[in-house]
């Protein structure tokens, strides 16, 4: 028996839009700007959503193109731009994850129909998890209750307890964990995001089997990069 696990941004959901919305919402919230969500900015932070590691950086890539930086030179040196704007702003992670989870509690709680209305899904992702009859996971870097908001709206039938959020800490302890959990049985993760792979491929857990998907948020290279490292890609299920 294999026991599935999947990140969900970028394998199943496709949430780029609504996690620039987010960040303009949080913006607001922070020093009452409103930004407008152009065509243009939600296809450049598209461009740069490959760079993102968790949502609340969302309001660091929005601030960054709202003030006219190019969104291929953010994705250059985004580690380094993203530091310079937090000492610029004295802004914790924290502090930005509280307020950047609180706009889209107020979202949700407001208008549930507006805020699923700007997510996409994988058509055949959401096909291939809804005909599986082995065990399954979620583990990913959005919190926990907005993760299942979207699963339910999506469809696919899973409790809540194999839903791993943000709240749960690094991707490699919770398969380190399933690993515990299911002893004898292999495990496939799918995972969009290149780094990530390769950093739960260091911990040398036995029997896992890393996939990157290629229809996710990748950056340019991240194929052959897997490759050389023995790690499968594929293009679907």
């Amino acid at each position: 028996m294999t026991i599935y696990a999947f990140d969900f941004d970028g394998v199943v959901c496709d949430s780029s839009n609504e996690t620039a919305y987010s960040g303009v919402k949080a913006i607001a919230e922070l020093s009452g700007n409103f930004i407008e969500p152009t065509k243009k900015l939600l296809a450049d932070f598209r461009v740069v959503r490959p760079c993102l590691h968790t949502g609340w950086e969302s309001i660091f890539i929005v601030a960054m193109l709202a003030k006219g930086i190019d969104a291929v030179e953010i994705t250059k040196d985004y580690d380094h731009f993203l530091e310079a704007w937090l000492n610029e702003h004295e802004y914790s992670s924290d502090y930005l994850k509280s307020v950047y989870g609180n706009v889209r509690d107020q979202w949700i709680q407001g208008d549930l129909k507006s805020w699923l209305a700007v997510h996409d899904f994988y058509p055949h992702a959401i096909n291939f998890i809804k005909d599986l009859q082995e065990p399954f996971y979620i583990i990913t870097t959005k919190g926990h209750r907005f993760a299942v908001a979207l699963a339910n709206a999506a469809g696919i039938n899973i409790p809540d307890d194999n839903i791993f959020g943000l709240e749960s800490g690094p991707k490699e302890q919770t398969l380190k964990d399933l690993r515990i959990k299911f002893p004898d049985q292999s495990i496939s993760f799918y995972e969009d995001r290149l780094p990530t792979l390769l950093k739960v491929a260091n911990e040398n857990i036995h029997c896992l089997n890393l996939i990157l998907v290629d229809w996710g948020y990748l950056k340019d290279g991240d194929l052959e990069l897997a490759a050389a490292n023995g790690i499968e890609t594929i293009s679907s299920f």
